[in-house]
């Protein structure tokens, strides 16, 4: 079991990450053979994960992520946020609004030797974007 601090630790760098733009954190906090599923992405490596990072923020701007439930057990990080973003780019098959959105989701991380080891995300981004997309 991980002692809880260890934990918030691990969660607050992980969410600067995407609230803030902190990829500084992405080495310290992530395994070098991180599993990191999102809705329909499937990850393996850090490297995708930075590529990932790089990516998204090309795609959305001005991220804010509030964070509104957290759990700290045993070895695991469960959060329920909404995200406020900017949609700028290309995402799957649809094009960029240039519109402010928000979305909410579901993450699961599993910590191994003080690391994240597995990531699970589900959101409602795409279904929140097609409908933008078409209003």
């Amino acid at each position: 079991m991980i002692e809880n601090i260890i934990l918030k630790e691990i969660h607050e760098k992980y969410t600067q990450i995407w609230n803030k733009n902190k990829k500084q954190y992405i080495d310290e906090v992530f395994s070098p053979n991180v599993n990191y599923i999102f809705d329909a992405l499937n990850l393996k490596g850090i490297d995708a994960i930075k590529a990932h990072a790089k990516e998204w923020a090309s795609i959305f701007k001005n991220p804010k992520y509030i964070i509104q439930d957290v759990i700290y057990a045993e070895n695991k990080i469960i959060q329920r946020w909404q995200g406020t973003e900017t949609f700028v780019g290309i995402y799957g098959n649809l094009r960029a609004t240039n519109k402010e959105f928000t979305y909410n989701g579901l993450t699961l991380l599993i910590i191994k030797n003080n690391k994240i080891q597995d990531v699970w995300i589900y959101s409602n981004i795409k279904d929140v974007l097609e409908k933008e997309s078409f209003t």
